[in-house]
């Protein structure tokens, strides 16, 4: 027999007494290992069972966790029984993650791209996040809360969370999202992957570092990084837009950017910040029912004003323009427009011409459908002018039902799609003749 030691049990004096204590001892250790592992697995199954209640919400809240628990990970990849799919786990019957109030730095790719396929929302709120998980860019998330974490805009940027990292990539929450909030971080500047958030309606910047929001303009972080710090063309569905108590001095064309790309926008807020001077072009934002810039040291606007009702202020603003002034001011926020749909109509055909010819259009159950056969046979029909026809005639599909365009411009569009159409009908008609 061996002593606790190393010794034999004869050369260290331990009678069989002892000796059969000390095994007691070690067993008992091994015991109370066992059942610290067996707790925590049944405490795990506790908190996952519970999510799979009404709300399907996993709590994880003020837990003081600094990484996630790997005994709900196991428990939330365990076979669903009352699935009759053998592939599903308990873990996509969960809708809502909420792990706000622990000491968490980052969130693990796994939990997001295994543990939960089918999250809606994602409370990540008071934490320390440093870094966001690539595997958001493919989760079905509508709500996302990072308030009161560490992140940067440079942390945002780098990662491919909203955007994928790539132009042209077009992933599910780029097309999901409607609500992010990123107030309470350290931003210093509007990351441009945000501005790929298409769904995108409530935005919430407030109390970080942002300066500068003028387009032409270009923060010193983001500039080494090939971007600009401003506010750029893009977020069609935004409504609510929160930018109060940043460190912004300058809006430059901020309001034609807005108001020609987010045509939906109706609650901006800018106050405590550091404008020193108002631009008039605000008050072209017509689709405003809200907004405010007070606490800012501005001088040209008196304060009896800003206390206002919304409808008073932007009449007040537009007042001060002259009718040529307002109609050049319009036709840049036109232009503006013009290019973010633009932009949208490129990366929609380049993710078109990744897809697999198969996925391009649906089969019905006799073969191809007769408006793709029709498409093949057209295509026989070949000539200069028909191929310009044709391509004029993608471009103007997608354009018609792209969410940047107002209704006026939509009905030219569609004007000018169908006398493209008859044009390229004429053509046909005339290659058809030519080959009898």
């Amino acid at each position: 027999p061996v002593g606790l030691g190393g010794s034999t049990i004869e050369d260290s004096g331990v009678g069989d007494g002892d000796a059969t204590s000390a095994q007691k001892g070690r067993n008992a250790v091994a015991e109370s290992k066992a059942g610290g592992g067996s707790q925590e697995a049944e405490k795990a199954k506790s908190i996952v069972m519970k999510a799979l209640g009404g709300s399907k919400t996993l709590d994880l809240d003020n837990q003081n966790l600094t990484t996630l628990p790997q005994a709900v990970l196991r428990e939330l990849l365990v076979r669903d029984p009352s699935s009759d799919d053998t592939s599903k786990k308990y873990a996509h019957r969960i809708k809502t993650f909420s792990l706000s109030k622990n000491l968490l730095r980052n969130i693990d790719e796994q939990w997001i791209n295994e543990a939960l396929p089918n999250l809606d929302t994602l409370n990540a709120s008071y934490n320390k996040l440093e870094t966001l998980p690539n595997a958001l860019r493919n989760a079905p998330l509508s709500t996302l809360l990072l308030h009161q974490n560490s992140l940067t805009a440079s942390s945002i940027g780098t990662s491919t969370f909203c955007c994928g990292g790539g132009e042209g990539d077009n992933f599910m929450l780029a097309n999901r999202l409607t609500h992010l909030d990123l107030s309470f971080n350290a931003i210093e500047y509007i990351p441009e992957g945000l501005f790929h958030l298409s769904a995108l309606s409530t935005l919430v910047l407030s109390h970080n570092r942002i300066t500068i929001l003028a387009t032409k303009s270009s923060s010193l972080g983001e500039e080494e990084n090939g971007g600009s710090g401003g506010w750029k063309p893009g977020l069609p569905s935004l409504t609510h837009l929160d930018l109060s108590s940043n460190k912004i001095t300058d809006l430059g064309d901020f309001p034609i950017v807005l108001g020609g790309c987010s045509t939906q926008i109706q609650r901006l807020k800018l106050n405590n910040n550091e404008i020193k001077s108002i631009p008039n072009s605000l008050g072209l934002l017509s689709s405003l029912n809200h907004i405010d810039l007070r606490g800012n040291p501005q001088r040209g606007i008196r304060a009896a004003i800003l206390d206002g009702n919304c409808d008073s202020m932007l009449s007040y603003l537009r007042n001060r323009m002259d009718g040529d002034t307002i109609q050049r001011l319009k036709d840049q926020q036109c232009e503006m427009g013009n290019l973010a749909a633009k932009n949208a109509v490129g990366k929609e055909r380049l993710e078109n011409e990744k897809r697999p010819s198969s996925f391009k259009s649906s089969p019905s159950s006799g073969g191809r459908n007769k408006a793709e056969m029709s498409k093949q046979a057209s295509s026989n029909l070949t000539s200069p002018l028909a191929e310009t026809l044709r391509k004029e005639i993608d471009d103007l599909t997608i354009q018609v039902n792209n969410v940047y365009l107002s209704e006026a411009k939509k009905y030219a569009m569609k004007k000018k799609l169908a006398m493209q159409k008859a044009k390229l009908i004429k053509e046909e008609r005339r290659i058809r003749t030519e080959n009898a």
